[in-house]
Parts: C-alpha cells; structure tokens; sequence
C-alpha cells in the first residue's frame, strides 16, 4: 500500500464469469458494484439448477458470477430473508463495499449519449458493424465490434482504420447513400501519447502508434434524417524495440549493475544475490491481486504467466470457468484484459518479477484485477480472485491491500483457507497507519486480512531505511506481523522504485513507499527460493524465510522475533536444507 498525504490503500475485488445454464442473459451482470447502493448478497455453494429456479421465482432478481467452479454468486432485487429460506444449505454472506482513502487516478470516460457539434440529437438506434487495421507492413484485422478479442500493434506503427459496415438495430446494413456524417475520436489514449484527442471526419483515418497500453475510439454515424448511432472499439499495442541501455554502458552486465545501484537500493539492502551458484530452475507463478498489471510495460511483460487458455478463441482452454483469460482475469470489469488503469498493481508487479531488478528473476505475474481505479471494490470480488489464484496456479498471492472492515473477515477467511489447502502462501500489508498516517498495533485495532491468524498467511511490515526501526507509518503487532522488510521512507530518494505507467519509450519508472511495497519484496523473495529449490513447497519456503531472518532487538514488541529479511541468508539455508535431504537427514 503506497502511501499518498499518510493514506493506505484500501483494496478490493469482483469477478464474472457465464454459465450457459442461466436463462437470460439481460439477468447476469458483468460490473462489479461501484457504490454501496449497488451491493448484493454473495451466495456460496448453489446449483445451477437451485439458481435458475430462484430466478424464476424472484423475476425482479439479478446476478452476477463470481466463481462457476466455487458456486458462488452475488443475488441482486432480492433480501436476505429470502435468499436464506430458498438456499437453506448454502453460506449466506451479505456483500461488502470498501472505499479507498486514496484520490481518485485518470479514469475511463463513457461516450456520451448525445452530443450537438456532431449533429445529433441523441443516440436513436443500435448499432453494430466492423473495422479495418491497416498497418505498414500489410496486416489486415478486421473486427467485429462487441467481440471480446482485440487486435494488437506494436508500438510505433503507422496504422489506418477504416470503417467498412454499419449495421442498425433491425440487422440490416444501413445503405451508404442514408449516411450523413461520420465522426470519431479517441475515448481514452495513454496519457502520454501524442495523437490528437480532436474529433475526426469519415470513413478512413491513419496515425502511428506512439504509447503501449489501450486505446478506444468512439464512432458516431449521422443519417440524412438526422438520427444517430454509436460504435465503439478498442484495441491494445503490446510490444516496443528493447531498451538499448544508457551510453557508455559497456555491456548489459555494467548497465545492470550501474542500473540497480543507481536505482534499486532495496536490493543491496535485503541482501538479494544478484547471482546464485546454480541456475533456477522452476517458475513460480505470483498472482497479484491489485488494480491491475501493466502487462505491456517492457519491463514486466516477458514475466507474465501464461495460463494455458488460448486468447481469442472464445473457449475455456483450461476448465477454470473463465473464457480466454491467458494472462489472467479482470474481476472488475469482468473480462480478460486485466489491464491497470491506477498504476499500483504494476509498481507491486515490478518489484516481485520486473526484468533485471525483481526480487525473483525467474517468477511470473498473473494479474489478476480486483480493484477499481479508486483503489476500491468489493468483498465478494476479493474472495473470488483468490479462488481464481489458487485454481490458476499461483504458488503464492500478493495481497497489499487492507481493509478495517471486521465483516469482511469469514468470506475472506474461507478463501485464504482454501488457499491453506492447496498449499499456496498469502502474503500480505500490515497496513500504513491510522488516518493521520501514523502506524497502529493490528492486533488492538485489527486490519483485514492482516489481523486473521492462518497457517499460510505472511504478515510484512515496513521498515525504514536506517535498518533499526520501522518507518512511522508501518503497522505493527509482536503476534500478527510475522516479517519486516525495507518499504521506503517519506524521503524523497528513499521510496522504493518499480514500474508504473510509461512514457512513449516504454520506460517510466516511479518511486513511492508504504507495506505495499514491503509486501511484494517478501513475496517476491518467497519466489526467488522456489525457482532455485523446486523441491519446495511454498509454506516451507516461507518458514525458511523466517527461520534466517535477521533478529533486531528494536524490532521486538512489534514484529515477531523482531525478523528482517534476509535473502542470502534464506537461500543458504535452503541449499543447506537440500543437502541434508539428499544425505537422508530428513
């Protein structure tokens, strides 16, 4: 949790799937609730069959998909009361919304529905239809609109779009001698690019790409009769030329080496090895619950798992229940383009797995979006995306987010227990202070999931660049918070820097502090230890991980053991575990 004016990020999650089994698809919702007004009930172990005769019976009611595998479900237009006397074996959890303290990032804007310097009076009628990409080197993508897959590009290509057929509400193709006007222009660009955000006219536009992220347009078509219609569309670029290194850099390993010490002074501190007498051999997979992953970013995006679901093909490759989610999924939004529209999962992303600065040089990231750009959501979307990690593989979850809402506590709990199951280590903030930004037992005023007491859970707090203390705004507790590792002080020079949004080069870096930051450090350790030692299991990753920590006598009374990572020490310790397993002295 990055700390902006001393506030912690309050995070939270949704998730969608579809079931062809239910009866009208008008009745599935896709986005997650955005304010209190819109919360359901989540409903955990129903058939489809028990849902499809409760929708029947309750014709008001609604429902959105959290987990198909998990049979659970948020029930919209219907109480408590009833939802209890018609699922009487099912677990009843009244949903949950939490609201983050920190300011509001650059949010995506709606076309508007009527708009008079286009000349329409408002929007009359559905539309479909489809467009070309042209590129330079002869690519053809044609596509239709209000289908799932995107086309992609790579950065810097010249690109035409052209529209090619309008098709109106009634399926039938509007004639091109009824068309009045064509005007379109760009909803959303990445921030940095330089395309005109003006208002362009007709069938045919060209511009070269000059930022990697997502791009949408929105197309509004004028009859002769002055009616109006809305198209919509949007398409990603996802790669950029390899970054050449500074001048004067003899050799990637000098660029490297000047590249971390100028920047990533946390690495020296935690004592990572930047090199290890043996190759790693395993890629653990580190699901990030956050706002999202910067998936493109050059830096992040040869580290990101791939799930084993084929993109584009509109089929559930892998049996989790979630269609085309090969980079893992967006339970905001409910799609398969987790992509960060806030910049906190990618920073978090950057330090477990960032290339050539990670924590973990072999980890890969699943995103896996639960948070809205606020930095908020809902408790039933949180619950789902771990469900969702554990099914998709992940060896460990990311977690820098918390939340002082007690009632959120035994949805989460059940998550994180099944998590337990599987065997998957959850790793999370202890949280950045009370209200005026100034550190708090959790054990006397708990924060969730911090304060829950589980196997598998891992608890980080922060500690300041001086090795002797915490930093004023990490919570603490000599119960709860079982490690602390370095999560940048208030000081300009000493926050910790990962990836964030780019700039047209691909390369923005950022700095910022809080146990958001501390978090993804243990997390990332955690992986580097079963990359080299596959033999592990995750909790045992993490038992060593504490069993070499550094002991800091300040640190007792608010950290268990008064432990502070140390990566060196944990690695050493696990090759002196493999050796005594290999002589049979386990």
């Amino acid at each position: 949790m990055f700390k902006r004016g001393g506030f912690l990020l309050l995070l939270s999650m949704v998730l969608i799937s579809c079931t062809d089994r239910l009866p009208e698809r008008t009745r599935v919702r896709t986005r997650a609730p955005q304010v209190s007004q819109e919360l359901g009930i989540v409903v955990k172990g129903i058939d489809d069959w028990d849902l499809e005769k409760f929708l029947e019976e309750y014709p008001k009611s609604s429902i959105r998909v959290l987990s198909v595998q998990h049979k659970m479900y948020e029930i919209y237009g219907a109480s408590v009361r009833a939802i209890r006397a018609f699922f009487k074996n099912a677990e009843i959890y009244p949903n949950q919304f939490i609201r983050s303290k920190v300011p509001r990032a650059q949010s995506k804007s709606n076309p508007p529905s009527s708009d008079s310097s286009l000349g329409c009076r408002a929007m009359d009628y559905e539309m479909s239809g489809s467009i070309s990409f042209y590129t330079g080197d002869g690519q053809i993508t044609q596509k239709k609109v209000g289908t799932f897959s995107l086309p992609q590009f790579r950065l810097g290509q010249r690109v035409t779009i052209e529209i090619n057929q309008i098709v109106t509400g009634d399926v039938k193709p509007l004639p091109e001698s009824q068309i009045q006007d064509i005007k379109w222009g760009f909803v959303e660009i990445p921030k940095t690019s330089q395309i005109s955000r003006d208002i362009y006219s007709g069938k045919k536009v060209s511009f070269t790409l000059d930022n990697m992220g997502t791009y949408e347009l929105s197309i509004w078509v004028t009859t002769k009769s002055h009616l109006c219609g809305f198209l919509g569309q949007t398409f990603t670029v996802t790669s950029n030329p390899e970054y050449e290194g500074p001048q004067g850099a003899s050799s990637f390993k000098d660029f490297k080496r000047d590249f971390i010490e100028r920047n990533f002074w946390h690495l020296l501190s935690v004592k990572n090895p930047l090199h290890w007498s043996r190759t790693p051999t395993s890629s653990p997979v580190v699901a990030v619950l956050d706002t999202g992953v910067h998936y493109n970013h050059p830096f992040l995006r040869a580290r990101i798992a791939q799930t084993g679901d084929i993109p584009g093909n509109g089929i559930d490759d892998d049996g989790n229940g979630f269609i085309d989610d090969s980079i893992g999924y967006d339970f905001e939004n409910g799609d398969n383009y987790p992509f960060d529209d806030a910049g906190h999962g990618t920073h978090v992303s950057g330090l477990i797995a960032g290339s050539g600065f990670g924590m973990s040089e072999n980890a890969r990231v699943l995103p896996v979006k639960v948070l809205n750009e606020w930095g908020g959501g809902d408790e039933g979307s949180f619950a789902a995306g771990i469900y969702y990690a554990v099914d998709t593989g992940a060896k460990i979850i990311n977690m820098s987010l918390a939340t002082t809402n007690r009632s959120t506590a035994p949805l989460l709990e059940k998550a994180i227990e099944y998590a337990r199951e599987k065997g998957v280590v959850v790793v999370v903030a202890a949280g950045n202070g009370n209200s005026m930004g100034v550190g708090v037992d959790i054990e006397k005023s708990p924060l969730y999931p911090a304060s829950l007491r589980m196997e598998n859970l891992l608890t980080v707090a922060a500690l300041h660049s001086s090795a002797t203390r915490l930093t004023s705004y990490s919570n603490f507790s000599s119960h709860l918070v079982q490690i602390a590792t370095y999560g940048g002080d208030l000081k300009k020079g000493l926050k910790i820097r990962s990836t964030y949004y780019q700039n047209a080069r691909g390369l923005q870096f950022i700095s910022m502090s809080g146990t958001s930051m501390a978090t993804p450090i243990i997390s990332g350790a955690i992986a580097k230890l079963l990359s080299y030692y596959p033999h592990l299991s995750p909790l045992e990753a993490k038992d060593i991980l504490l069993k070499s920590a550094d002991r800091l006598e300040s640190l007792k009374g608010q950290v268990q053991n008064g432990s502070v990572l140390n990566v060196q020490s944990a690695m050493e310790e696990a090759s002196s575990q493999e050796k005594l397993l290999m002589a049979g002295g386990f």
